[in-house]
């Protein structure tokens, strides 16, 4: 058990842990495409270690002594300009790689308390003096220093860092996993043999975890995991899937399955949290097979292969959250190797694993791999509904369907309106805060879906490169297509270097991504996406490059009558309006922005569909006349499509005074027809005709013979309306000769059916 940690230290570290968002320092670089996203994490995952190593800092003076200093140069994030980047990349770069540093020693801690650190005591002092340098000499000098200034120094700056990035890998070295862990262990085996020189007794066989007592939608699973433990020979099943989809649940749920207990007798559960190297991991599985202390010498492995060898009954080994060590690169070839040095053991051994994402260990046998997906709706609301003892209202439904059928999310969900929060206060605060949402108190993966969703995105198999295209990727909330032309584009925005096809499917392989459709589409569920929109800032020049190769597609297919652009189109509309709103907050906005909102707009039109909410935001942006102009003609035919007559009205009288003062008289003439007609459907004629008559003459004057005969034909069907026939055949009759000589066979064919009328009447 942990030693209890004094209050005074509590405090000390606890007012490290307070909200406070570092900014994005730079939009020019790979690396920058993730600063905040980078610098948010790193911060919170070495304060976070800070405080645990309080508990050490009590003890030992020279742990509190880098506690100290670390906690002084995370600080400073919050007094750094803005466009510092030198200082903030010095700051992630010591967060970095401290974080192992301070990961060894809450482990060596975990397991034997101060003893062990004597041997560390040169290393951890010459630790502090190296941080305390890079905080006098580095950092306070240079936190206030201008971007004009860092330009000026980038050279000496670039060189700096790679001196730096040096010190701290030497550092590194010197404080190796291994070396702490070999003396974690003997400090255990020492205490040990201390305590009982003369027991050579077992240790206590360590417990399965209790079943779990609900489980829904998951049945099938379930049913399927364990009918091919029971008809396999050599059972290697892998359940795999994004965090928080219900794997240890599931894998529980197989452990105490009465067919597997009668099959298999002797089954041990390891947990592979907070054991970063295969070191841990083996002792892990040492203790779960009661292994007793004394007996962990330098080939443990031999001993875990013996003892589940000399097995008198068949044996389920079921290794929890494996990828926490199968992630870090250095010990994934240290896992593969052991899992089959454990699976040789006892041709009546069944392994059982859970990880994080969709790739299984690599191994020379082959894994019976079980992805989970989420949810379905029926079963989402079932949960939730069995967990909040209440029925799924509106909101609450709502709220489930943007929860993409995570088990974890439902069930904090459910768990906050137990407590007493509303569905509807819940879904408003999802709808501002995303992620952070969902919490039940404390930063656990199990209390948090943020921290859940983050353990994913900052996976170390998920570097800044994928990253950025993750966060390019929620700006599309249809996801992005596979096919041309708009794949190439996006490509085509990337920095050099980085490579859409290998990146797409690192981010498959930790289940952020998944491609499916016809065609096929990269798709985020919507919890991650929401992630991303709240902690991934892409560089504004990339989301620019982004949004106008929208824009130029959207532009270039402007005619909705043609079914190639119709087939390039209307797939991507929710994307086309994603970026046309992201793209209204860039600064400077695209010059492409306002042409391109006009243009969707049409097309939303033509499909039916009311997206008047969007034109106000690119109205209020510093876009030309001519481009506001179009924008309040588009607005208006939108409000009169849905008879909104007086906002119709209004968007018209704004766009006619604009093409007024830009004197484009077809603009003025086609505004004068459209407030005619939003006066024919309030039946005021006269008002109607008046309009007509001035949309005439400016056709007329400037000679667009087409305007002018539809302009006619409406005053024929006014006239109609009116009983004044001879007046009405007149200007039907007119417009008929002007579409006839200009051989407008549609124009021709939508007068003649007035004339038809007329005749008739």
């Amino acid at each position: 058990m942990r030693p209890s940690q004094p209050q005074d230290m509590k405090s000390l570290f606890g007012t490290l842990v307070g909200p406070g968002s570092p900014r994005a320092r730079s939009e020019n670089t790979l690396q920058s495409a993730s600063t905040f996203d980078t610098g948010l994490s790193a911060a919170g995952t070495t304060l976070q270690l800070v405080r645990d190593a309080g508990e050490v800092a009590s003890q030992v003076p020279y742990v509190k002594a880098v506690a100290g200093v670390l906690s002084q140069i995370i600080k400073i994030r919050d007094e750094i300009q803005a466009n510092n980047e030198r200082c903030g990349e010095i700051i992630d770069l010591v967060q970095l790689k401290s974080t192992t540093i301070l990961q060894s020693l809450d482990s060596v801690y975990f397991a034997n308390g101060v003893r062990g650190f004597e041997d560390l005591r040169s290393d951890l002092e010459a630790y502090t003096d190296f941080l305390r340098t890079v905080l006098r000499d580095e950092l306070e000098p240079y936190k206030n220093q201008s971007r004009w200034r860092s330009y000026i120094n980038r050279g000496k700056n670039a060189g700096d860092l790679q001196k730096l990035q040096r010190q701290l890998d030497e550092f590194n070295n010197r404080f190796s996993v291994k070396r702490l862990v070999a003396i974690s262990v003997d400090a255990r085996n020492t205490l040990n043999l201390l305590s009982k020189p003369a027991s050579p007794a077992k240790a206590i066989p360590q417990a399965l975890p209790p079943a779990p007592k609900l489980v829904v939608g998951r049945e099938p699973v379930v049913e399927n995991i364990v009918e091919n433990i029971l008809s396999s020979s050599e059972p290697r099943i892998a359940v795999l899937g994004l965090g928080g989809m219900g794997k240890t649940t599931i894998g529980t749920t197989v452990l105490h399955d009465p067919r597997i207990t009668s099959a298999y007798p002797t089954k041990y559960f390891i947990s592979s949290e907070l054991a970063p190297t295969i070191e841990l991991l083996e002792t892990r599985i040492a203790d779960a097979l009661s292994i007793h202390q004394s007996e962990h010498g330098t080939d443990l492995v031999s001993r875990i292969v013996d003892c589940i060898r000399n097995a008198a009954n068949p044996v389920l080994v079921y290794i929890d959250n494996l990828e926490t060590v199968w992630e870090i690169e250095s010990e994934q070839p240290k896992v593969d190797r052991f899992l089959e040095v454990l699976s040789g053991a006892n041709t009546k051994l069944a392994i059982l694993i859970t990880m994080r994402g969709t790739q299984a260990p690599k191994t020379s046998f082959p894994w019976d791999p079980t992805i989970l997906d989420g949810l379905d709706s029926s079963n989402s609301i079932s949960m939730y509904e069995k967990l909040s003892r209440q029925p799924a209202d509106v909101p609450a439904r709502e709220l489930l369907l943007m929860l993409g059928g995570s088990p974890l999310a439902i069930q904090l969900f459910a768990m906050m309106v137990v407590e007493g929060d509303s569905p509807s206060e819940l879904l408003t605060s999802w709808n501002e805060h995303g992620a952070k949402t969902l919490e039940i108190g404390g930063k656990h993966r199990l209390s948090s879906l943020e921290q859940s969703i983050r353990l994913s995105v900052f996976s170390p198999r998920v570097d800044d490169a994928a990253r950025l295209v993750l966060g390019l990727i929620a700006l599309m909330p249809d996801g992005l297509p596979t096919s041309q032309p708009w794949f190439g584009g996006f490509q085509s925005v990337l920095p050099d270097g980085a490579l859409l096809q290998p990146t797409l499917r690192t981010l498959r392989r930790v289940a952020l991504l998944d491609k499916k459709g016809e065609p096929s589409r990269w798709h985020m569920l919507p919890p991650i996406r929401q992630f991303c929109l709240q902690l991934i800032e892409p560089p504004s020049h990339i989301v620019a490059f982004l949004a106008e190769s929208y824009f130029q597609r959207v532009i270039r297919h402007r005619n909705v009558a043609c079914p190639e652009s119709q087939a390039i189109i209307l797939p991507e509309m929710a994307n086309i309006r994603g970026l046309l709103l992201r793209g209204s907050q860039l600064q400077p906005p695209s010059s492409l922005v306002g042409q391109a909102s006009v243009e969707y707009v049409n097309w939303a039109h033509w499909q039916h569909m009311d997206e008047s909410n969007i034109v106000p935001s690119i109205l209020r942006l510093p876009i030309p006349s001519s481009q506001k102009a179009s924008l309040y003609r588009t607005l208006g035919l939108v409000h009169h499509r849905w008879y909104r007559l007086d906002a119709a009205e209004e968007a018209f009288t704004c766009a006619l005074a604009l093409y007024t003062e830009m004197k484009n008289q077809r603009g003025e003439a086609d505004i004068h027809v459209s407030i005619g007609r939003v006066n024919v459907c309030r039946d005021q004629l006269d008002a109607s005709e008046a309009s007509f008559s001035r949309a005439l003459d400016l056709y007329i004057s400037g000679q667009h013979r087409t305007g002018e005969a539809h302009t006619l034909r409406s005053i024929g069907q006014l006239y109609m309306r009116q009983d004044n026939l001879d007046e009405a055949e007149a200007s039907l009759n007119r417009a008929l000769d002007i579409y006839v000589n200009a051989q407008h066979r549609r124009g021709e064919a939508n007068v003649r059916r007035p004339i038809g009328e007329l005749n008739l009447r």
